[in-house]
């Protein structure tokens, strides 16, 4: 099976898993990651132009009806090997679209891994990944597929709570009082002889509606049973 093909499958199963009153799922959607500005109007506003790369897989969330959409995870797709070229070369494709869209998450699924963990060179090079995740072969086992979904499911809360942060609701404006960048290694029993590793970077808040109050950390739920 070729690496495209693979990547449209996924793309394809977590489109039938997600609620698609809210979110879309896109194969090799282009997301901009760079804009120049050309010139200004006659009101002053500048007019751009932006340049695209191509994801495999998107994930967006939709707002009403008109249409609009907001990028919240991507998802890149390698089967079989990672190279120091492809974690760098990936990673830095990571950072361009993260400066445009500072609320995306990005990692990376890596497919027919055996009971390996994730790529050391994935983790060392990798710095602009927010998580990574392996599967034994081609198709999830059912304890990599619910690992799959809950840590998509963290990643778009993620990306709704950074968006908050940057654009806060003036009306109702919170005071954050602590953030903490962390990750969690998770290790779970696959199916025979496999195993699964995933390594999500994590935002913790403490926030309240006053300088003395601080409240729990909303974002992240309590630490795995079985930590790597």
């Amino acid at each position: 099976m070729k690496e495209s093909e693979w990547a449209d499958e996924i793309c394809a199963r977590l489109g039938d898993a997600l609620p698609k009153d809210k979110l879309n799922v896109a194969c090799k959607y282009p997301v901009s990651y760079r804009g120049d500005i050309r010139k200004y109007d006659h009101d002053d506003k500048p007019v751009a132009c932006f340049d695209t790369y191509q994801t495999d897989i998107l994930i967006s969330e939709l707002l009403g009806s008109q249409g609009d959409w907001i990028p919240r995870v991507v998802i890149e797709c390698k089967l079989g090997s990672v190279t120091t070229h492809d974690a760098l070369t990936y990673s830095a494709k990571a950072e361009t679209h993260k400066h445009l869209h500072k609320y995306l998450r990005y990692g990376m699924l890596v497919g027919n891994w055996g009971d390996q963990s994730v790529p050391w060179r994935l983790f060392q090079h990798g710095s602009h990944f927010d998580f990574m995740l392996v599967w034994s072969g081609t198709q999830a086992t059912a304890a990599e597929w619910e690992t799959t979904m809950d840590l998509m499911q963290k990643e778009i809360e993620a990306s709704s709570e950074i968006e908050a942060i940057l654009f806060p609701d003036r009306k109702a404006p919170r005071r954050i009082r602590a953030i903490r960048r962390g990750f969690d290694t998770i290790s779970e029993a696959g199916r025979a002889g496999a195993s699964i590793t995933t390594v999500a970077p994590i935002v913790r808040l403490a926030h309240g509606r006053s300088s003395g109050d601080l409240a729990q950390p909303i974002l992240n739920s309590p630490p795995p049973k079985s930590l790597a």
